[in-house]
Parts: C-alpha cells; structure tokens; sequence
C-alpha cells in the first residue's frame, strides 16, 4: 500500500510502477473523474477479510480536476483537503506480491492547455508548489 501511495503523490519519481502495484482492471492506464492531486499520506490500521486487506489511509490532496462538458476539456480546482481513504489489497499469484484492487486513484490527467484552473491563474506548477510545500512541512 505505501509503494501504491508514493507513487501515486503527485510528481513522484516512481509513478511509471502504477500499472504494476493496481489490479481488478484499473490499472491500465484509465482515467476517473473527478481526480485529485495527492500531497501526503498516513498509512493507518488495516483489517483482513479472508485474502483480502482493508487498507486505509489519511491522504492530503491539493486539488481536484474534473471533466468540463460545457468546455470540452478539464477544470482543475486548488484546493488542500483531508480524508480517510480504504482501499482492496489482494495476493497476486507471485509469491509475497499484492496489489491494489477498488479505491480512489490519484492524479493530473491531461494539459493546461486543455485546463481551466481555479482560484484564476493556478495552474499544474502551482499544484505542484502546494505539493512540494506539504511535503516539507510533514517532513516526507
């Protein structure tokens, strides 16, 4: 679960691993709406249902991007925001391996070009700022 969140916090260096640590057909490179921008996580207790944990997590998100039909593209909300997350955990049939399977999933799709972003004048750097911010001041 933590290599699942590291690598899903935005800017990380190991989001290509992804597709590696997400199963249960979404972790192909799909896309859901609205999607928000990780900062931070807090891995909390977990619970066993027979093969499978309950993983949760208390997660900072710095903005949350939606669809906009009415433009054609994206708007893109900067926003710091707390919540406690679970996810599915499941084996794999590789040995000590699991994966992620039902849960949120985290990140920036698309380009500001095709991006209205809100309070006017953010943008993905000012997303990315709020995240590097947050960071320091967890000490991550």
């Amino acid at each position: 679960m933590r290599q699942f969140l590291d690598a899903s916090r935005e800017g990380s260096p190991t989001r290509e691993n992804l597709g590696n640590l997400t199963a249960c057909g979404d972790g192909g490179g799909e896309s859901y709406f609205p999607s928000t921008l990780l900062a931070a996580h807090t891995l909390l207790p977990f619970d066993m249902h027979g093969d499978t944990v309950v993983a949760r997590a208390s997660v900072v998100t710095v903005a949350e991007q939606d669809v906009d039909r009415r433009l054609s593209g994206f708007t893109a909300r900067i926003r710091v925001r707390e919540d406690i997350l679970e996810w599915d955990v499941i084996p794999t049939d590789q040995p000590d391996q699991w994966v992620v399977c039902n849960g949120i999933r985290f990140g920036y799709v698309g380009a500001d070009s095709l991006t209205t972003w809100r309070p006017e004048g953010a943008t993905y750097n000012t997303a990315l700022l709020l995240v590097d911010s947050i960071v320091k001041a967890r000490g991550n």
